[in-house]
């Protein structure tokens, strides 16, 4: 149905050497940067990365499913 009506599903794989959330998001940015229209779903950590990426990439759409609540390199 998706693929029909011209949407395309792609998979990030965060790369587990990353320390920090901040680190996770500079990631996805450069994975997602040959994307026009995005819409972003994320699932607990995955939430977390894909809100703070929100805030850097333009994003038609935002799915938050159980984020993660804290990390202390956000909190001042």
């Amino acid at each position: 149905y998706f693929q029909e009506a011209g949407y395309a599903a792609v998979i990030y794989e965060p790369d587990w050497n990353k320390k920090t959330v901040h680190e996770l998001v500079e990631d996805f940015i450069t994975f997602s940067s040959d994307y026009d229209n995005v819409t972003l779903l994320g699932f607990s950590l995955g939430a977390m990365i894909a809100l703070v990426a929100s805030s850097y990439i333009s994003v038609d759409n935002l799915i938050l499913c159980s984020p993660s609540g804290y990390f202390s390199e956000y909190v001042e």
